[in-house]
């Protein structure tokens, strides 16, 4: 039996539109919004960003992290010297998904360092890293990809 031309196109644009919509569906379900619902209000406040850098490079802090299976380290340093004292959190999460986003409060170990338990999964991730120091009312943040 000999399929007719008319009958062989209808077909395919059928099959097109069935693959579209398929892929639209997906698409709209899986779409989780802007990754920064706030970043009209933080690109108004850029200039205050860019201030508290500049503070930041003043303090002469350095921080250096450590990620190993199982436990995240970050070693703390003020010119030179370790910096004990400090309130260590990391804000760790994937580049394309906030599904995964998690929030560690390291502890401290001793003069400069800071360990907390963590398992990730494989893949990249992002990690911002924020270190507090009371007494200097001093704020140093750092954000790195693994």
């Amino acid at each position: 039996m000999k399929m007719s031309w008319p009958v062989g196109l209808v077909a395919v644009l059928v099959l097109f539109v069935s693959v579209q919509v398929t892929l639209v569906t997906i698409a709209a379900h899986a779409f989780e919004g802007p990754d920064d619902p706030e970043y009209y209000n933080e690109g108004l406040h850029y200039n205050d960003e860019i201030a508290a850098r500049r503070d930041q490079a003043r303090l002469g802090w350095t921080v250096h992290a450590n990620l190993q299976p199982g436990t995240v380290e970050v070693t703390v340093a003020q010119s030179g010297r370790p910096l004990s004292g400090a309130r260590v959190d990391v804000a760790l999460g994937r580049p394309a998904t906030r599904l995964a986003d998690c929030t560690l409060h390291l502890q401290e170990i001793g003069h400069g360092h800071y360990r907390q338990p963590c398992h990730l999964a494989p893949g990249a991730w992002v990690m911002t890293i924020d270190v507090q120091r009371q007494c200097a009312n001093a704020r140093y943040v750092v954000r790195q990809s693994l």
